[in-house]
């Protein structure tokens, strides 16, 4: 999920479930992970179905503080966009993670026990 005008940029809750050091610079890590060809983020308009999903990004302790502080500030900007997306592996992703983690194989988008 991006903010409009990359107030915050890729934000996701995957570095708190995932446990990193730092949960709140996954943008950092995303660019990087893309970067390395190991994700891809979505084409712009694409989302996922359910779009429930998004909620409790939006409404993240991180991201309403942000929100109250872009939309006080005296720009040109009134009003708050999220754009909406997901972040997928690459094939090469894939094969990273099958051959160099100890987690299920995986395949396409479903999870195969090894």
């Amino acid at each position: 999920m991006i903010i409009k005008n990359d107030v915050i940029k890729n934000f996701s809750n995957v570095g708190e479930l995932a446990q990193c050091e730092d949960v709140f610079e996954i943008n950092k890590y995303f660019d990087n992970l893309i970067r390395l060809g190991l994700l891809e983020s979505s084409q712009a308009l694409s989302h996922l179905i359910d779009k429930t999903l998004y909620e409790p990004l939006k409404n993240h302790r991180y991201i309403r503080p942000r929100i109250n502080e872009a939309t006080l500030q005296k720009t040109e900007y009134k009003k708050v966009n999220f754009q909406e997306g997901y972040m997928r592996l690459t094939d090469y992703g894939k094969s990273f993670c099958n051959i160099c983690l100890n987690t299920p194989k995986i395949v396409s988008a479903q999870v195969v026990q090894r």
